[in-house]
């Protein structure tokens, strides 16, 4: 009997991903793998993602909810970084049965439930993002995991530290090109427990 090997379907999932190198717009492949392996391991059910952008990450978790079999994306974006209109290939993305809102950030947040989303992705708002911390963490189911993409700045790294949830900052680069420098977060929704 032939044991099936388990790699294989994860090979095919990571080609199909990075079949295309990212827009120089997009979240490094990096940090884009770190996003998938975190998703494919976590198997969430409800996720958000802020900013679009060129898709990159979109389709990244796409894949992931793809391969786990469970899993609804909710995408949001305002599109300024496309002078207000839909880039090519949103169209596609909606048709994969994601829900896409055009919308800020910041009053998109304020208007959802607490605990309605499990993993969060945000790469939306940069110079803001320390701004919608509270939020994300309230929009955050508890243990939900939400990453930030563009988090190497002090005010963000400050509202993390005070947010007072575990987090770790990956902003190491050690190839040319890599553009791990701009930094992504991953934070744990877990409140402090005193004793």
């Amino acid at each position: 009997m032939e044991v099936p090997n388990p790699v294989r379907g994860i090979t095919e999932l990571l080609a199909s991903v990075f079949a295309s190198p990212p827009l120089r717009v997009a979240v490094d492949e990096s940090h884009a793998l770190l996003i998938l392996g975190a998703a494919l391991s976590a198997k969430p059910l409800n996720l958000l993602e802020l900013g679009i952008g060129s898709g990159y990450v979109t389709r990244t978790l796409l894949a992931a909810i793809a391969y786990n079999g469970v899993g609804k994306l909710t995408s949001v974006d305002n599109w300024k970084d496309w002078n207000g209109v839909k880039p090519d290939g949103i169209a596609e993305l909606e048709a994969a049965d994601i829900t896409v809102v055009a919308e800020d950030e910041g009053p998109f947040l304020k208007a959802q439930p607490d605990a309605a989303y499990d993993f969060v992705v945000s790469d939306a708002d940069h110079r803001n993002a320390h701004k919608h911390l509270p939020d994300l963490l309230r929009i955050t189911t508890p243990s939900g995991v939400i990453f930030i993409h563009d988090a190497s700045n002090q005010h963000l790294i400050n509202a993390l530290n005070a947010s007072r949830r575990p987090y770790k900052l990956f902003a190491a680069t050690t190839r040319p090109g890599e553009r791990c420098e701009r930094g992504t977060a991953m934070l744990f929704n877990q409140k402090p427990k005193f004793i």
